[in-house]
């Protein structure tokens, strides 16, 4: 992804507080999107706050 597409975490959770309160998805099989892919970005995201 080209770097002046990519926002910051910070920037994300000013205007989205509820990004960092959201609760991790839970097995859901009427559920849209990849399960394997969210929790890929979870961990992206932990690892970025933690750094």
């Amino acid at each position: 992804m080209p770097q002046e597409v990519l926002v910051p975490l910070e920037a994300v959770q000013n205007h989205f507080p509820e990004i960092a309160t959201q609760n991790p998805p839970s097995e859901n099989a009427n559920a849209a999107g990849i399960p394997d892919a969210v929790d890929l970005t979870r961990e992206a995201v932990e690892r970025a706050e933690s750094a």
